[in-house]
């Protein structure tokens, strides 16, 4: 582009001195005419130098602009990578978590709760937010009735039961112990 412009220049002070010249000679050529003559040229000349400064100057400035440019494109890239790297990190922890869960479902709505070691059937009910009342017994916690149902409201054989995993266990949801990955359901029969 530099080269281009220089050469635009050249040839237009080219022509610009032989019109001067062209001028004079068909006026003869006294000193008036050769001092004009010299005069256009050294202008020409200062013209020159300054559009070829102006193009240098143009031409860094373009260059000192790519170059910031380059730079803070290349900053926010390394920043988004390295932001990226935690998130990553941070899915595997989830899923770490996630894996430590159980799943209970009560009347047909689903919950997934965290297990612990000496998780119970009956803690993980409880850890759902449901309401539940339940009293002790001699064989271990009963589950009297879940959020305002309770046994014998519908005939004397209802009540709540529970399953693991699709079996009925033979205790009491409070003895029955409960591992990551495992189904608990609560349901409520009106025949037993």
């Amino acid at each position: 582009m530099r080269k281009n412009i220089r050469t635009a220049v050249i040839a237009l002070l080219t022509i610009m001195v032989m019109c001067v010249t062209l001028t004079s000679c068909g006026a003869g050529s006294d000193t008036a005419a050769d001092s004009d003559n010299t005069q256009v040229t050294q202008e020409a000349a200062v013209n020159e130098t300054k559009t070829e400064e102006t193009a240098e100057s143009s031409e860094k400035a373009t260059e000192a602009t790519t170059e910031k440019a380059t730079e803070k494109t290349t900053e926010k890239t390394s920043k988004t990578a390295k932001q990226t790297k935690p998130q990553k990190q941070s899915t595997t922890a989830k899923s770490t978590t996630q894996a430590s869960v159980c799943y209970v479902e009560v009347s047909g709505k689903s919950y997934t709760v965290s297990v612990t070691s000496g998780d119970t059937a009956y803690s993980v009910l409880k850890k759902t937010g449901v309401s539940v009342s339940a009293t002790n017994s001699e064989y271990g916690i009963y589950v009297e009735g879940i959020n305002g149902k309770f046994e014998f409201d519908e005939g004397p054989e209802s009540g709540w039961l529970y399953s693991v995993n699709g079996s009925t266990p033979n205790v009491s949801a409070s003895k029955y112990s409960v591992k990551k990955g495992d189904k608990v359901k609560w349901y409520y029969t009106t025949d037993r």
